[in-house]
């Protein structure tokens, strides 16, 4: 009997908890359930990164020696003027034979990646944007695109490691900052998605894009912090006062007013607490509260 007695107490527990878990956990739906996911980029990952080895290859051809032979210079000049133009099947012959003739130059295999990449093979674009780095390892053009290339086929891991390696290189490039951005926010990382949108504000302060979608981050960076806090503790001081704040911000006082109420039974002596609270009531004209 005396088992049994404790057993029906422990279970009398175990509803109560379940049932604040249960109530804590509406709340906090109705404040955050319609939270959508934050757009790094307005397009498709595999646009995004077409148009960046876009911006990536025609300087690149300028930029850089074509092989030393004359005929295979312009073998190479070919090749370019076919990517120029959109015939991918055309330049991808024309770089492959490049490669088979013995041409080792990692602007060859760059190029004949972004062909892939506009062929959406993407495997074996990242497979030449190894070889090129794998030649000259500071050829960070190939390093973006590469990440690039790495986030479609879905490995965020290995595409944030490169491209951080990238941005390094090239601070001040915004692709290679947007692309990062890009692969933070795939991966889930809400602080590192914050910092790489405050860059990107930076880098174009006049481009309005970037402070919203910074504002977007700092809104997912505050969701998080309110997910952990309720994971850890759903009676802490700090979730109610943090609903009532959110309450405040949409000035329903009564509501604010209530979660701060609450707040104040957990932890009376938080001075912030009795101001926001008092600033509620005030709302509601309740000048003796």
């Amino acid at each position: 009997m005396i088992q049994t007695g404790v057993r029906s107490q422990e279970s009398g527990v175990r509803r109560k908890v379940r049932r604040k878990v249960r109530s804590q956990n509406s709340e906090f739906r109705r404040e955050f359930g319609n939270v959508r996911p934050i757009p790094a980029c307005r397009f498709h990952p595999i646009i995004v990164l077409i148009l960046i080895a876009a911006l990536f290859w025609i300087p690149l051809a300028a930029q850089n020696r074509p092989p030393a032979s004359d005929k295979l210079g312009e073998k190479f000049q070919q090749g370019v003027a076919d990517l120029k133009a959109g015939r991918l099947d055309e330049a991808r012959a024309v770089f492959e034979e490049l490669i088979r003739t013995g041409v080792t130059a990692p602007f060859v295999y760059h190029n004949l990646g972004i062909v892939y990449q506009r062929l959406r093979r993407h495997q074996d674009a990242v497979d030449q944007f190894r070889k090129a780095l794998k030649i000259d390892p500071t050829f960070a053009e190939s390093r973006v695109l590469l990440g690039a290339g790495l986030l479609v086929l879905n490995r965020p891991e290995e595409a944030i490691e490169e491209l951080e390696r990238a941005v390094r290189a090239l601070p001040d490039n915004i692709s290679a900052n947007l692309q990062l951005a890009q692969a933070y926010e795939v991966h889930g990382t809400p602080f590192q998605l914050a910092a790489q949108y405050n860059r990107l504000a930076k880098l174009e302060p006049e481009n309005p894009e970037y402070a919203y979608q910074l504002g977007e981050a700092y809104s997912a960076v505050a969701d998080w912090c309110y997910r952990e806090m309720l994971s850890r503790d759903l009676n802490s001081v700090r979730v109610h006062q943090a609903l009532g704040q959110i309450y405040m911000a949409r000035k329903d006082w009564i509501s604010a007013e209530v979660a701060l109420k609450r707040a104040i039974q957990v932890d009376p002596k938080l001075p912030d607490l009795h101001m926001s609270l008092a600033a509620a009531l005030i709302q509601q004209k309740k000048f003796k509260e």
